[in-house]
């Protein structure tokens, strides 16, 4: 399978496809050609898979590589900026956005586009002048749509992340416009299907919504019948209290990872002492069954770039310590393998940033399910 992954970052959707092969215990090769412009994420992309990713902008690729006699499928999360309200929302005025336009273009012109597609971006995009222009040229070329909100939470982990994607495959039968198909706000079974309601299979599950009504909600009324599905925010730390991991063991998206006993002089760099600035955040507990959005922001966009933790330091006294989550613990939450590394050369800033502009690797591992019939790669 030949895939071109636009503005690759640190490999959120290389991830996703590999766990996809993973869990289909696939013997597809994925060739994966990635493009980014930010080297610094070229590094961090480069130190996990082992790939180097063509460092240039969108723009200035040949028009040759959206064409289906060089790729299977398309893997694209083009910049946000153009379509939030920190960015103005300025969509296709917003030179941000002239990569994203040049790939419309690109395949506009191509006779044989490639087959697959995959494109997140912020919620909102949905609503742009470029969406509707790449809808518009994908239907007339004979692609069937599907587009979703989803969020990590609808997933099984307790973060809020929602988020436009767009999956599109080449129609059967190419002598007819392609299908839009509604847009969905929950995970679906086939492509085509519709989301599930919140309607629960048991009266058990719905008791147990009483959980979440302290819990900081940040997300579609779709996701409610999802929130008894979710796990505490402890499953995903990486730096845990002596009586949480000698409770259980961490999960990551179906993977074991290993929870260690906290160790308070390595969290110099994590910890808050300062209550003004304590109280400007949302705050979890190892408990909590939600956390906010980490964005390229976290920490020093107050209130606005994602939660912090507050951990008791000791089961003899109410002895309290806030702390940021650490850069693993986010990529915990996004559903990064717990093998995923970051060179030492990339600081505690970059690495935050990094993290705030990548996606939720489970929920694209989802979508690219629904995508991609594996049988006609074997």
């Amino acid at each position: 399978m030949r895939v071109l992954e636009l503005f690759s970052g640190i490999g959120g959707m290389h991830y996703a496809l590999r766990a996809l092969l993973n869990s289909n215990k696939s013997d597809i090769k994925a060739e994966i050609t990635a493009v980014e412009n930010n080297q610094n994420a070229n590094e961090v992309y480069s130190f996990n898979f082992g790939i180097e990713p063509i460092c240039k902008n969108v723009e200035s690729l040949p028009r040759s590589y959206f064409d289906a006699s060089k790729f299977d499928l398309l893997l694209m999360s083009p910049p946000c900026q153009p379509f939030t309200r920190l960015g103005a929302g300025k969509s296709e005025g917003d030179m941000r956005c002239e990569a994203f336009l040049f790939i419309i273009e690109c395949l506009e012109l191509s006779e044989n586009p490639i087959n697959l597609i995959l494109l997140e971006n912020v919620q909102g995009f949905e609503k742009s002048t470029p969406r509707n222009a790449l809808i518009e040229l994908l239907l007339k070329k004979g692609f069937d749509l599907q587009e979703f909100i989803l969020t990590p939470f609808q997933f099984g982990i307790p973060n809020s992340r929602p988020r436009y994607y767009l999956i599109a495959k080449m129609a059967s039968e190419l002598s007819r416009n392609g299908v839009i198909h509604q847009l969905q706000n929950g995970p679906i079974q086939e492509f085509g299907d519709t989301v599930k309601t919140s309607v629960y299979e048991n009266e058990d599950e719905s008791k147990l919504l009483h959980q979440w009504e302290e819990q900081y909600h940040q997300c579609h009324s779709a996701c409610d019948y999802y929130h008894p599905k979710v796990k505490a925010i402890r499953n995903f730390l990486k730096v845990l209290p002596a009586e949480s991991y000698e409770a259980d063991i961490c999960e990551n998206v179906g993977e074991k990872s290993h929870p260690f006993p906290i160790d308070f002089e390595n969290l110099e760099n994590y910890k808050i002492n300062n209550d003004d600035l304590i109280s400007k955040f949302h705050i979890c507990e190892i408990f909590s069954f939600e956390s906010s959005c980490f964005t390229k922001g976290y920490p020093k966009c107050l209130g606005k770039s994602g939660s912090i933790l507050r951990i008791k330091k000791s089961e003899e006294n109410d002895d309290f310590m806030h702390r940021y989550f650490t850069e693993y613990e986010i990529s915990s939450l996004l559903g990064f393998p717990i093998d995923f590394k970051f060179p030492d050369k990339i600081n505690l800033k970059q690495r935050y940033a990094m993290l705030g502009n990548s996606l939720c690797v489970p929920v694209v591992t989802h979508l690219l399910d629904l995508l991609i019939d594996l049988n006609k790669f074997l």
